[in-house]
């Protein structure tokens, strides 16, 4: 069997991360296929590993309307001309008529309107309007669909009506770096303001992440005489970013922060 991987909308993150895994993982063996054909961007593609039966196909398209008009006009030749059998979606839009197809759920914040209005009007609001709708269709047009949580699974399937949709969760496994041996927890009594507790934030600075309120929390925290530090790593949305900037240079006399 020979599986095509639509991956151009996989761009960073934590979807470079589960499909790097889930190639590094796979078997032709233990897993019933012979070839991985893979279609997505030069930086992806080079994040993921190198195997025999995988075959890695650059896709140029840098924006979100740019990837969608080679999905609709390009990609189902591309899996008729590689001969695939089945065609896998872990970002969870497709525009095709091949068929069979399995999608994949790895983004609610479309399904969530409250937070997308955080966003105001703007261009990232209409891209998420606009990405909810591609993915009630994708889903609606799948023959097969994964989830991350039964949470997402009830939210989508609540909005979306196809009772013909197969689906499944599937959790995010976690590498084996991630594991250590246990260890004894500190008193809080235990550090001071020379040997602070370490807070670390690490994701982009999006209105629906609420870092502003986190570094509210630990201003409190401090004020309560508790030797608290904050470090905030990340890109993200350039408004958000301005206000977090503005939060910090409001309280940056109070205690110690970090953001980089």
């Amino acid at each position: 069997m020979k599986i095509g991987i639509d991956a151009v909308n996989i761009r960073h993150g934590g979807g470079i991360t589960h499909l790097k895994e889930l190639l590094d993982h796979a078997s032709p063996e233990k897993d019933k296929f012979s070839k991985i054909i893979v279609w997505s961007n030069k930086d992806t593609l080079n994040n993921i590993g190198d195997h025999l039966w995988l075959k890695k196909k650059e896709v140029d398209k840098t924006n979100f309307f740019s990837r969608t008009i080679w999905q609709s006009t390009k990609l189902t030749k591309e899996v008729i001309r590689e001969q695939c059998d089945v065609l896998f979606v872990p970002g969870g839009s497709f525009i095709s008529s091949f068929r069979p197809v399995v999608t994949m759920n790895q983004n609610l914040l479309p399904f969530m309107l409250r937070e997308v209005l955080r966003y105001g009007f703007s261009l990232n609001t209409l891209r998420l309007l606009l990405l909810r709708i591609i993915h009630e269709r994708s889903y609606k047009r799948s023959d097969g669909c994964i989830f991350l949580t039964t949470h997402a699974q009830k939210t989508i399937l609540g909005k979306i009506n196809n009772p013909l949709l197969s689906s499944t969760v599937i959790n995010h496994g976690i590498d084996e770096r991630f594991f250590f041996k246990n260890r004894k927890n500190k008193e809080m009594s235990s550090f001071n303001s020379e040997n602070k507790f370490k807070i670390v934030n690490i994701s982009s600075i999006e209105p629906y992440k609420m870092q502003s309120l986190l570094i509210e929390a630990i201003q409190k925290l401090y004020q309560e005489d508790y030797p608290v530090m904050l470090e905030i790593y990340g890109g993200g949305y350039s408004k958000s970013i301005n206000k977090l900037k503005k939060t910090i240079n409001k309280i940056t006399d109070a205690f110690q922060i970090s953001g980089k």
